[in-house]
């Protein structure tokens, strides 16, 4: 069995974004078809959620022959990452344990991957301008693999402190920018990345308009009532998320405001949506793309070419 920790992890090389994001939607088609399975998450949270929740995810890729287990904390901490999680794959066949390997950076990946992956089935044209949202491990991480799947694009970074956008665009070259008034920044972008840990919203749905793209990989970076009002919803998963999520899609769910019916599951989506008013895209987060990561990052290993130089940051 091998054990990769966060300094291994942190040499693999993930640089081939074609082949990672065929992978994924190799995934999305095999879940479509029920070959790739989400277990319901269990989430445990001892005191409050404000201070901290711990979540088991479980599921299988029948396709790839592997069964897995995410075990993820959320919990608020001054300095260190906000969620530390870990990965378990067995051999679905012998129930052998295969690897125990950690998934932080696995986890941010993965989220921007689908991120890349929703904007290239959602949107009919390459965008010109995103707009990141935050400036923690979630948007830098955005910000590398979305800058290199998208060469001709440009960057903007908004935060609630403006140093801390500062200080992740001087991380990048001039296709990074910062914004102080987000209400402009969102109105002049053709994707809006909501990365933040925020525990009140600060997007708006009367800032979006017609053929605007906006992601949602936080948990409360837009209220549930304006969510409820994007006409065109898109979702990498909605079953999943429906008994337990605090993300504001569900919590919309929950309140009666938004119908299953309205969303749509992006593994459905043959060509580039083109509808009027602008489309949102929730990103659950679903564990079978972080086990995929995890079992291409094992493969690595074992092929002796683990130790590349991964995706530029400047």
């Amino acid at each position: 069995m091998q054990i990769l920790d966060r300094t291994q992890l942190a040499q693999i090389d993930f640089s081939d974004l074609e082949q990672l994001q065929a992978l994924f939607w190799q995934t999305f088609q095999a879940k479509a078809a029920g070959r790739a399975v989400n277990a319901q998450e269990i989430d445990m949270v001892p005191e409050s959620i404000e201070k901290g929740a711990f979540y088991s995810l479980p599921g299988y890729l029948l396709d790839r022959g592997v069964v897995g287990l995410k075990w993820t904390t959320h919990v608020p901490t001054a300095k260190g990452p906000f969620t530390e999680p870990l990965i378990l794959l067995n051999d679905i066949q012998t129930g052998k344990p295969l690897a125990v390997i950690d998934g932080l950076r696995i986890g941010g990946l993965r989220t921007a991957l689908v991120t890349s992956l929703a904007i290239r089935r959602i949107l009919a044209g390459s965008p010109q301008q995103l707009l990141i949202c935050g400036s923690g491990f979630q948007a830098a991480q955005h910000l590398a693999t979305l800058r290199a799947a998208l060469p001709q694009a440009q960057f903007v970074v908004w935060d609630r402190t403006p140093e801390h956008a500062q200080r992740l665009a001087a991380k990048f070259d001039h296709r990074v920018t910062v914004s102080l008034n987000l209400a402009d920044a969102v109105a002049n972008a053709d994707v809006v990345i909501g990365a933040t840990s925020a525990s009140t919203p600060y997007l708006k749905y009367d800032w979006f308009h017609s053929g605007q793209l906006y992601v949602h990989i936080g948990l409360h970076d837009m209220a549930p009532a304006d969510v409820a009002k994007f006409q065109w919803l898109v979702c990498d998963d909605y079953r999943a998320g429906q008994l337990t999520s605090q993300q504001s899609l569900f919590v919309a769910y929950r309140q009666g405001a938004i119908a299953a019916e309205r969303v749509r599951l992006l593994e459905t989506l043959v060509t580039p949506l083109r509808v009027p008013g602008p489309v949102m895209f929730d990103q659950f987060g679903l564990q079978m793309f972080d086990f995929v990561l995890a079992e291409y990052a094992l493969s690595q290993v074992e092929k002796g070419v683990s130790f590349g130089h991964g995706i530029a940051r400047n």
